[in-house]
């Protein structure tokens, strides 16, 4: 029984952080990741796989723009 108590205690606590969480990122205005309208800036690569006959060559780095 006390075991059963203390899951069920849990579970409310997880459930009571979840919502409160949710609604202390949307009042704060938290946003993960780009939003509609931002651009993407230059950010490097290595080339680790696909195509052989493309011109660069596996472990070569290159600056997508």
């Amino acid at each position: 029984m006390k075991m059963l108590m203390r899951c069920g205690a849990a579970v409310a606590l997880v459930a009571c952080a979840a919502v409160a969480g949710e609604k202390g990122a949307g009042e704060k205005g938290l946003k993960s990741g780009l939003q509609i309208g931002d651009s993407v800036g230059a950010f490097d690569v290595i080339k680790c796989g696909g195509v052989e006959d493309d011109g660069v060559s596996v472990g070569q780095q290159l600056c997508y723009r």
